[in-house]
């Protein structure tokens, strides 16, 4: 981070809000996975439902990345699904051709070390919004809170569950952000109150 060789307040103040909501946006991400990761697991319609699987994918054409995380992993009799939980916003640095070759590779993987399963990856996504490049190569996109809905026999908006979380969230990267640099945690809270950021946390 730069923040240190700013000579501009307003730019020192900008760049250190951006790197918040980087971290926050990190954050919720995670989060979004274990709330989703709760509601299918209290559904009970898995024998087996698992966060963060590593898988091999050092043989696909991936660039460098040899391990594919996959968000959630739910077997039930001879099926294997490897969902792909979306975050709340969409990266614009992610290559759609890469990920959907990590996704290919994750599913082509999973399913060789599970022979007699079927192994089906697909991404769960609010709005649930088909990307093409992603269908032609059998990665499916449902709509995360209608699956959640019909998965729990109840009425499931991710949206407004999550978002009681995300002023504390915002709070807890601004005070570690300020620890690293050495500032005191009131130069974050500031700026963050500015935005009626506020939270007890």
């Amino acid at each position: 981070m730069l923040f240190r060789s700013i000579d501009d307040e307003g730019e020192r103040q900008l760049q250190f809000l951006g790197s918040v909501v980087q971290s926050s946006k990190i954050t919720m991400g995670t989060l979004l996975e274990e709330f989703v990761c709760e509601l299918v697991t209290s559904s009970r319609e898995f024998t087996s439902v698992k966060h963060g699987v590593k898988v091999d994918v050092s043989c696909c054409n991936a660039g460098s990345r040899k391990k594919h995380v996959v968000d959630i992993m739910c077997e039930r009799g001879d099926s294997i699904s490897c969902f792909n939980v979306k975050s709340f916003t969409r990266s614009n640095t992610e290559d759609p051709c890469l990920l959907v070759e990590l996704y290919v590779a994750a599913r082509e993987e999973t399913q060789r070390l599970n022979p007699g399963k079927h192994v089906s990856y697909q991404m769960l996504r609010i709005g649930g919004t088909p990307i093409p490049i992603y269908d032609e190569r059998g990665v499916t996109t449902l709509d995360l809170n209608g699956w959640l809905s019909t998965l729990c026999s109840r009425t499931v908006n991710v949206e407004r569950e999550m978002a009681s979380l995300r002023p504390g969230v915002y709070v807890r990267s601004a005070k570690k952000l300020c620890k690293s640099l050495g500032l005191p945690a009131s130069y974050g809270l500031d700026l963050l109150a500015t935005y009626r950021i506020r939270s007890g946390a």
